[in-house]
């Protein structure tokens, strides 16, 4: 069957979301465990005793929030990117400014530790836009005050102790933001990419008009049938389906409505197939439908369904529409053509019997 590209979207969506949540609530997580091990240290900050649980809990907020009202997320995610950035924004600033002695290094320092996760985040939770405004934000909110109290000799003594402390660390976060930035583009050049395939190899296998696989595609589903029949030795039926008097249709309504017909038709029979069923459009007004792991009368009763459901549909021109069906079941040493030859000898005897009916050949 052609996969349905806005069910696989849906489900792809969904699988992303789920790993946003479990990120989240990881994140939430750190950020308590850094709290209780900082404040069982005695290396936390007065600033950080309450930051730190208060961004924990709008994290883990957001997510809970994401979680209740899915069809907000795409808008929700900035706001843990937002809360995390201006977290080490201000932890990072205070510490400087307000802490002194060994805690005010080891909170500069742990804070720098932080900052590439900070923008890592930005880019996996938001487009590449939105994260090179965040991390850049950030990193301005973070090194223009530096850079300011460097100017004025404001800065920690051992920060020009360090030798070019400052400029090495500005340089580092704007090369990862640019390596982060050149790996997000590459894989949305890489999914982009990949989704063109899949939409020409999808193309390539489905008939533009009815929107079912096509003659190619249908061959690959008989192929692939006939290696599991063989090897497991179960059953398989065969279907060619034929538009009776199509050229009529044609002819006295136009090839719009011989068109439509098709179309109709093929959803018609769609409708009543199951799981494991494959319908395809064979050429011009035929259609072949392959039935696996089925005996030939369940198969001819399954033909029948689809045969009644054709002829009760009522069509925009307002004349009935029937088919014909010709059904073989797979034989010992059947190919591909050995198979749908019987099935077309089959349709050939219900077209020669009067149409509109099922014909099975069994042998």
């Amino acid at each position: 069957m052609i996969s349905d590209p806005i069910t696989l979207d849906h489900e792809h969506t969904r699988a992303e979301q789920r790993v946003m949540l479990a990120l989240l609530y990881f994140g939430a997580a750190a950020m308590m465990t850094v709290w209780a091990l900082e404040s069982y240290s005695g290396a936390i900050t007065p600033w950080d005793r309450w930051l730190l649980p208060i961004s924990a809990a709008a994290i883990l907020g957001s997510a809970l929030l994401m979680r209740r009202r899915p069809q907000w997320a795409k808008g929700l995610r900035v706001l843990p990117v937002a809360i995390f950035n201006l977290y080490l924004v201000v932890t990072l600033l205070s510490a400087v400014r307000f802490a002194s002695g060994p805690q005010q290094w080891y909170q500069t320092v742990t804070g720098m530790y932080w900052v590439p996760l900070a923008f890592g985040c930005a880019f996996v939770f938001l487009p590449l836009r939105q994260a090179l405004w965040v991390s850049g934000t950030t990193a301005a909110g973070i090194f223009g005050p530096l850079l300011v109290w460097s100017a004025r000799d404001a800065l920690p003594p051992w920060f020009d102790d360090s030798g070019p402390l400052l400029p090495v660390l500005g340089l580092a976060q704007a090369t990862f933001i640019v390596l982060l930035a050149a790996v997000v583009t590459l894989r949305n050049n890489h999914e982009q990419a990949h989704a063109h395939m899949q939409a020409m190899h999808a193309l390539a296998r489905t008939d533009m008009l009815t929107s079912l696989p096509n003659r190619r595609a249908m061959v690959e589903e008989l192929s692939r049938a006939l290696v599991t029949t063989r090897r497991d030795g179960r059953p398989l039926a065969v279907a060619l389906i034929d538009v009776d008097h199509f050229k009529r249709v044609n002819d006295v309504h136009g090839h719009a409505t011989g068109d439509a017909v098709l179309k109709a038709t093929g959803t018609q029979m769609a409708h009543q197939l199951r799981a494991s069923d494959r319908l395809g459009r064979w050429g011009g007004e035929e259609f072949l439908l392959c039935v696996p792991d089925t005996e030939v009368a369940s198969a001819a009763a399954l033909a029948e369904r689809i045969r009644h459901a054709v002829q009760t549909f009522p069509h925009a021109h307002g004349a009935p529409v029937t088919i014909s069906i010709g059904l073989a079941k797979v034989l010992p040493g059947d190919d591909i053509d050995a198979l749908v030859r019987r099935a077309d000898r089959a349709l050939y005897l219900a077209k020669s019997r009067g149409r509109n009916r099922v014909e099975v050949l069994a042998a």
